[in-house]
């Protein structure tokens, strides 16, 4: 992550959301929780998303972010909650201690620039070795299935991978945008690539 995008947050500490708000995601995400499942949320900058997931009444959360300057801006905003300064290419959490992985936009920023693909490949396998089994990580991004398949069928311990397309009217019939959450469950097996059944057709209409 360049400095330039790293000192964003001296510069303009108002939320900012990558992609869908949490009303929109929720539909999805809070079928693979339970009330203590911890979460843990990396690259999570100034969004409101663990707010929202603790007004929801999520409180065993984990937010993180390598820069210092947003972690002690959201810290100051909500003292009540667990932020920390953490590189999500090499986190200091036990193996198989997460539950539930939830990403927004930080796989889509580290595959930007020289050498993304071989730091995305790192935060995916990061993050599976901290995912217990059975664990889920949810990516949400703005990369179509042929580009993002590749680094998550390429993923050690995984059970099932799954699809689903967000739509998103523009304000016209013909005028829409796609949006895309994977949604990775982890298993105790070493996983050989393929997919059970065919996850990548189902759809949400989106639309805001």
């Amino acid at each position: 992550i360049n400095a330039e995008y790293m000192g964003r947050y001296s510069e303009d500490a108002a939320p900012f959301e990558w992609y869908f708000e949490y009303r929109e995601l929720r539909p999805f995400l809070v079928p693979l929780l339970q009330m203590d499942s911890f979460v843990l949320l990396p690259g999570c900058g100034n969004s409101t998303l663990t707010a929202d997931l603790w007004a929801d009444g999520f409180r065993n959360l984990l937010s993180v972010d390598l820069s210092k300057v947003v972690i002690e801006q959201m810290r100051s905003t909500h003292p009540e909650m667990r932020w920390e300064v953490m590189d999500a290419l090499a986190m200091t959490l036990p193996t198989g201690c997460v539950d539930c992985i939830v990403d927004k936009g930080t796989l889509d920023a580290l595959l930007c620039g020289s050498g993304g693909e071989q730091r995305a490949r790192r935060f995916l396998r990061e993050s599976a070795r901290v995912l217990r089994c059975g664990g889920h990580l949810v990516i949400v991004s703005f990369g179509a299935p042929h580009g993002r398949l590749f680094l998550l069928e390429g993923l050690p311990y995984v059970r099932d991978l799954e699809c689903i397309t967000l739509r998103t009217n523009l304000g016209r019939p013909d005028l829409t945008r796609e949006d895309f959450i994977y949604i990775v469950t982890r298993s105790s097996v070493p996983w050989t690539g393929g997919h059970s059944g065919s996850p990548y057709d189902r759809e949400s209409p989106g639309g805001r």
